[in-house]
């Protein structure tokens, strides 16, 4: 089951929920084409919050989008209490930057619906959380999925291999899941390899192959490629 501190990118954190439905791991809508945390699915007057504590001082940075009532039902984020950002209606995933002071910074995204009306599916959305102490190198932006991969399988004794056509300015990522059923898909940590063919010293653009292999536990498994 796909865990909210991993939703959000951050597994080694503690991430808590509270109010009147719970926040919730999801993989339909996503920032980074993989999973998101989703708030809980509230009545009027009703709150849905996810939480955690951060040590700063340092920057915060996150990705959120907000399908509701506009200027009525918001999505709201707060540090140690205090409303820092809001949205509401129906805006395309956001990014936001926070500045946190020294020391435990207790942050909070609440998805808040008033007391009458509703509009779009009353849901808010949080991604790709990450911090930056003060002092610290920043982490690359990691790039969207711009999509997915069919790649052809073959079995040698209990290796699966998938290969597929690539292209030489794109990179790779291979994920399973050993049961549809599943939320979440795991990443394989198998190697990427790329194979070739040149004319007059020049690579073939047709002709460039990347391959991984994998060794599955049981005898069924889902595998996608996402492309970058």
């Amino acid at each position: 089951m796909l865990s909210l501190a991993e939703a959000i990118d951050q597994p080694t954190w503690d991430v808590l929920r509270d109010g009147n439905a719970l926040w919730e791991g999801h993989t339909v809508v996503t920032h980074d084409g993989q999973h998101a945390a989703r708030s809980g699915l509230v009545s009027d007057g009703q709150s849905s919050t996810l939480q955690t504590i951060i040590d700063g001082p340092g920057a915060l940075h996150f990705w959120w989008r907000v399908s509701s009532e506009t200027n009525a039902d918001v999505l709201v984020f707060a540090v140690n209490g205090q409303t820092t950002a809001l949205i509401s209606g129906e805006p395309d995933w956001q990014e936001v930057t926070s500045a946190l002071s020294a020391g435990p910074q207790f942050v909070d995204w609440t998805y808040f619906k008033n007391a009458t009306g509703t509009a779009g599916t009353d849901r808010g959305w949080l991604d790709q959380v990450s911090f930056t102490p003060d002092g610290a190198f920043a982490p690359a932006p990691k790039a969207l999925a711009t999509g997915a991969i069919t790649p052809r399988l073959s079995i040698l004794e209990n290796t699966v291999r998938l290969e597929w056509t690539a292209q030489t300015r794109k990179s790779y990522e291979v994920y399973y899941k050993d049961d549809l059923a599943d939320e979440a898909w795991t990443r394989l940590d198998g190697e990427v390899l790329a194979k070739w063919s040149e004319a007059d010293g020049k690579v073939r653009a047709d002709s460039y192959h990347a391959t991984v292999e994998d060794l599955p536990a049981g005898r069924t498994r889902f595998y996608k490629i996402l492309e970058y």
